[in-house]
């Protein structure tokens, strides 16, 4: 918040960068954008102990989030409502291809001519792709 001047008591103002929205971008992150994004490596295949409570490393590990409404989350220390939960990530041992992605590539290799690896499409298509 910046002061504004020109008020005689010195209350703040909030400067709006703009009205509307132009557009959103969404993408998929790469496996250092996600390591650097993570609070934990998920390596322990137990959920839960003997006890019912969270193990260390596993899929509900308290620093991912607060496990119940009376905790607070041990990475950013806050309550269950405020806590805005926190990224983890497994690492595997060979490289998969992501199943939410079968579809597009399908329809991008249906599109290739296996020939001279062209597309088949009109150009105005293949910008879009």
């Amino acid at each position: 918040m910046q002061t504004d001047p020109g008020t005689s008591r010195g209350s703040s103002s909030v400067q709006l960068i703009g009205t509307e929205i132009s557009g959103a971008l969404f993408g998929v992150s790469s496996s250092d954008e996600v390591r650097a994004n993570s609070v934990k490596v998920i390596v322990n295949p137990v959920l839960l102990d003997s006890l019912n409570h969270a193990t260390k490393g596993g899929l509900y590990d308290p620093s991912l989030g607060p496990p119940d409404r009376t905790a607070l989350c041990a990475t950013c220390s806050l309550p269950y409502h405020q806590c805005p939960g926190h990224w983890a990530h497994i690492e595997l041992a060979v490289p998969i291809y992501n199943p939410m992605f079968f579809s597009h590539t399908m329809l991008i290799l249906k599109s290739l001519c296996f020939v001279c690896h062209q597309f088949r499409i009109a150009q105005h298509k293949v910008t879009t792709f």
